[in-house]
């Protein structure tokens, strides 16, 4: 479900972003503003990985 929810995510602002082109002043901010939860996501997703193959040895 998470994965799902990522990948909306992303297309979802690919589009804003495509829409909202240079002439926006709004777009950088909003661009790094996605760019910092994607980066955010995928360290929470490989900490989870991480968490997952350490449980699973077990």
């Amino acid at each position: 479900m998470k994965k799902i929810y990522i990948i909306v995510l992303f297309f979802l602002s690919g589009s804003v972003l495509a829409h909202s082109s240079t002439h926006s002043p709004i777009n950088n901010d909003f661009e790094s503003m996605i760019k910092h939860m994607f980066n955010q996501m995928k360290m929470m997703d490989m900490h989870h990985k991480h968490l997952f193959k350490r449980t699973g040895k077990k």
